[in-house]
């Protein structure tokens, strides 16, 4: 059984590579084959995401700005999904259309494409990934100033934090915390890697809200080379992720986003 959900809390899915620049001086480093593969890599991409976004920071120096994203291919102005490239960095981004298998499907084209963009022919495999993440922001409207935030943290996603009685009761204090952030990050077998909640309060659409960001990442020698194991940790990662995600908001939350099981 699966569970969906009708009403899904999700702001934006990401998957982000990153590879390695060459060394050109001291704290300096490039990337060789940028921006030669973005044209390329748009090229291959164009049927679905015909339209292009330069960016402010394609008018900065390539050296200042490693692994940021210059570009945006869209299929539309505005639209999403989207895909961003620059020297040394790739991402795509899905956001209210998102679904795993969609997601998925269009993860599996974007490897492929950049790397034939990068590649350009050459036999040596290009590029070498030192980076890739897998991160899903969600966020529900939930405003401080009403809500006792530590309760809401733990009757819906059953995270309890609690500070010394010496610190909570202190006569200092007014009222109600009126923010929160916790992070914590646990290493990882499948796939070998570093997994990271955080749970803050924020904005979400210019409103107040509980924000919670499930990011799985595997750096340098953890990061997979191949494309086959580019999408096989990404599997992985998923699993990680979405189990995750519905241990946090099992019961209440649940409800309230539609949850439903399908066979």
């Amino acid at each position: 059984m699966s569970i969906k959900l009708s009403n899904k809390p999700l702001v934006e899915a990401i998957l982000e590579l990153k590879w390695e620049l060459e060394k050109i001086a001291k704290g300096v480093r490039r990337d060789p084959m940028y921006p030669f593969y973005v044209g390329k890599f748009h090229d291959l991409l164009k049927d679905d995401y015909s339209h292009i976004d330069r960016l402010a920071a394609a008018q900065l120096p390539d050296e200042i700005t490693p692994h940021e994203v210059k570009y945006r291919f869209r299929k539309a102005k505005g639209a999403y999904p989207l895909i961003q490239a620059g020297p040394g960095v790739a991402t795509l981004n899905f956001t209210d259309e998102y679904h795993w298998d969609a997601f998925l499907a269009a993860a599996k084209d974007f490897l492929r494409n950049l790397v034939e963009a990068y590649g350009l022919g050459g036999e040596e495999p290009k590029p070498r990934f030192s980076s890739i993440l897998l991160r899903y922001i969600n966020a529900v409207q939930v405003d401080p100033r009403d809500t006792d935030i530590i309760e809401y943290m733990s009757a819906k996603l059953h995270t309890k934090v609690a500070l010394p009685d010496q610190v909570a009761a202190s006569p200092q204090i007014s009222g109600d915390p009126v923010g929160f952030y916790l992070s914590m990050s646990y290493p990882l077998n499948r796939p070998e890697g570093v997994g990271t909640i955080r749970l803050a309060t924020g904005q979400s659409s210019g409103k107040p809200a509980v924000i919670w960001e499930l990011n799985i990442q595997s750096q340098k020698e953890q990061s997979p080379r191949e494309v086959d194991e580019c999408e096989l940790w990404l599997k992985n990662a998923h699993e990680v992720a979405e189990s995750w995600f519905f241990n946090l908001i099992k019961g209440e939350l649940e409800n309230q986003f539609g949850g439903s099981e399908d066979a």
